[in-house]
């Protein structure tokens, strides 16, 4: 292959040999892949949005860490952004604190977006 100037860099096989655990995922194209389960999922770490004051450029912020190519993590991406038609339909400012019934259903979606994460191959 160095003949024709074809490098491969960072190859993963699914080889039980490496020293690598076999469960821990491997970044693919942005999201993660898990070999053993055969699935990708996005990593949740950028849904923790833990401000005690919840504006709308928060919710921005937060819908749009998610990065999905492909289209898979649509469903999850759609519960975020009705959450943030509801918020636009309250229409306040981007820094002003949403009132307490729109957080709790916002902390309340983004849980329930976390079970939309993960998704099977096909």
């Amino acid at each position: 292959m160095v003949t024709v100037c074809f490098e491969l860099r960072e190859w993963e096989h699914t080889s039980l040999k490496i020293g690598r655990d076999p469960s821990d995922p491997i970044p693919v194209l942005g999201l993660l892949r898990n070999k053993d389960q055969d699935n990708i999922f996005c990593d949740t770490a950028v849904l923790k949005c833990s401000s005690l004051d919840l504006t709308r450029r928060n919710i921005l912020s937060t819908a749009h860490k998610i990065f999905d190519p492909f289209g898979i993590l649509r469903p999850a991406t759609l519960i975020l952004k009705l959450v943030i038609e509801i918020s636009r339909n309250l229409k306040i400012g981007l820094a002003t604190v949403l009132p307490d019934d729109h957080q709790r259903e916002f902390f309340f979606l983004v849980t329930r977006c976390r079970l939309f994460i993960k998704r099977e191959n096909c």
